[in-house]
């Protein structure tokens, strides 16, 4: 087995070329996927929708033609390529994931181990001494704070709310104990401004700082503070 560290929301242009290489220069045709069922949040693909009149790929190919730096040769084709890719597996017998990949197969970790976050997390503190954000169970803190930030003021919502609700329904948690950790959260999100601010001026990233506050005050979501 051939360890691939290899973010799914990440994806595009790199899921199609990691199973061709695989296969052309190893022989090597059935994947596995360690995505975990509790960070599938579905925020992204509403957003795509939202742009798209309903439809998602037609928001990516909106998005795509709005941005002129994904212009360049091959590029939003491959990208539409592996926007087709799936990276969960729901059964053991394996995932054909499309036609153009018809040769590979994804199966999935979730079918053969049990998922236990506090297990996982305990291990990578301990391991690799690293310390979780305050808000997030993610390790990569800074781009967490602005993606918590942007997503809750566009949908109300973030990948923690999403998170808990999957851990109630695979009794990993109790609804009370979810409604705990959630009204901690919503007092941090309000405050989530400062963070946002402060962190723009580390990354002498000041001239932003107007931006982000009329953003934060036109939001449905936020407690105004400013």
């Amino acid at each position: 087995m051939v360890r691939v560290a290899l973010c799914a929301g990440c994806r595009y242009g790199i899921t199609g070329e990691l199973y061709e290489i695989a296969y052309s220069k190893y022989k090597i045709s059935k994947f596995v996927s360690a995505a975990s069922y509790l960070e599938l949040a579905p925020f992204k693909g509403e957003l795509l929708k939202e742009k798209g009149n309903g439809n998602s790929k037609y928001g990516l190919i909106r998005g795509l033609a709005e941005n002129v730096n994904y212009n360049f040769p091959d590029n939003i084709e491959i990208i539409l390529r592996d926007d087709n890719l799936e990276y969960k597996a729901k059964n053991k017998k394996g995932k054909i994931l499309s036609r153009e990949f018809s040769k590979y197969q994804l199966f999935d970790f979730d079918n053969y181990i049990p998922n236990n976050p506090q297990k996982y997390e305990e291990a990578v503190k301990e391991k690799l001494n690293l310390k979780r954000p305050e808000r997030s169970w993610h390790f990569d803190c800074l781009v967490e704070t602005f993606k918590d930030f942007f997503y809750y003021e566009l949908l109300g919502y973030t990948e923690t709310e999403f998170k808990l609700s999957q851990m109630i329904r695979y009794k990993l948690l109790t609804r009370e104990e979810a409604l705990n950790q959630l009204e901690s959260y919503y007092a941090t999100m309000d405050n989530s401004i400062d963070n946002i601010i402060d962190l723009l001026e580390s990354m002498d990233m000041e001239y932003l700082k107007d931006d982000v506050i009329k953003f934060y005050n036109n939001s449905k979501y936020f407690r105004k503070k400013y």
